[in-house]
């Protein structure tokens, strides 16, 4: 066979054998599209379990998509019963084929120890893999397994880093965690000024813990100015998103009225949310109050609890 026979031959294989990848990978699309409707109407168990046996069989013929649903389908146990093995194997061949999601929830799963051996090195290395290919909450745990010194030697320059890139897409948690670190000049230089603007960004993006943050800050007027009406303001923020640092701190400026009209009984009732969720300073604190009140007060409180986190 000369060269241009071998050409043709190779050709007429091509075009024989692209096909039927192609027709396999659309079947995968189907069943996966099928499968994931079929869940998300599901009105009886047996539409999930049928839903999940359409993604597993599109998950077997290598459709990535598919492999990362089915894995959270056996680690919440939607359609299959609930298996953190699976979900871990499942995971991990998604991120053998290059998903990048896959890449992060086989780090966490390491991190967490969910269906497979706990390896904080193991994590990071997966961890890793995600970052660096964008993956905003793979960047936050890096950072996270380098400020606690998880599988690897404590390095808070590292772990300033990762929270920085995770910031720069958007993750509140890892903005708010590089505020604490700048604050106490830790892997980065001192910064109280630049911690600051960190709070307020991750307050903005919702994070109670931000909020509280800001809160004592502008009740402290040190690195802002001294607003006591705008703390309570961002104190009540992180309060309604039952946050129990937050609900304890606007009962002490309702009691006080600072920034705010005091008013006893509202102050009381942000103190019983968060003693319900057994903080600590809270219940302390509770329990010292709760006898110099009249009934009438901590009954008055107690009804009003019942809507504050409603509003």
């Amino acid at each position: 066979m000369n060269r241009f026979s071998r050409f043709v031959a190779a050709a007429v294989l091509l075009l024989v054998s692209a096909p039927s990848h192609a027709i396999a990978a659309d079947q995968g699309g189907v069943l996966f599209r099928k499968g994931s409707a079929l869940i998300s109407q599901a009105t009886s168990p047996a539409y999930q379990t049928e839903g999940a046996k359409l993604i597993e069989e599109a998950a077997r013929m290598g459709h990535r998509a598919a492999q990362l649903k089915l894995a959270s389908l056996y680690a919440n146990g939607t359609g299959v019963e609930k298996n953190l093995e699976e979900s871990y194997r499942w995971f991990l061949t998604a991120a053998e084929r290059g998903s990048v999601a896959g890449a992060y929830y086989v780090g966490l799963q390491l991190e967490l120890g969910r269906g497979v051996t706990q390896d904080y090195r193991a994590a990071a290395v997966w961890f890793q893999r995600a970052s660096d290919r964008g993956y905003a909450d793979a960047s936050f745990h890096l950072g996270l397994l380098y400020e606690k010194g998880l599988g690897m030697p404590q390095d808070f320059a590292r772990a300033a880093f990762y929270y920085r890139r995770a910031g720069k897409r958007g993750d509140a948690s890892a903005t708010y965690n590089l505020a604490l670190l700048m604050e106490a000049g830790r892997g980065v230089d001192k910064n109280p000024a630049g911690a600051a603007e960190l709070y307020i960004k991750a307050a903005q993006a919702g994070m109670p813990e931000a909020q509280t943050a800001l809160c004592e800050l502008l009740l402290e007027g040190k690195v802002v100015q001294k607003d006591p009406a705008r703390a309570v303001g961002w104190c009540r923020a992180a309060a309604v998103q039952d946050y129990p640092p937050a609900q304890m701190r606007l009962a002490s400026l309702l009691g006080q009225g600072l920034g705010v009209a005091k008013d006893g009984v509202r102050a009381y009732a942000w103190l019983l949310l968060a003693a319900a969720r057994q903080y600590p300073p809270a219940l302390k604190l509770q329990r010292g109050l709760r006898p110099r009140l009249s009934p009438q007060v901590v009954e008055k409180a107690r009804v009003l609890s019942l809507t504050l986190l409603a509003r």
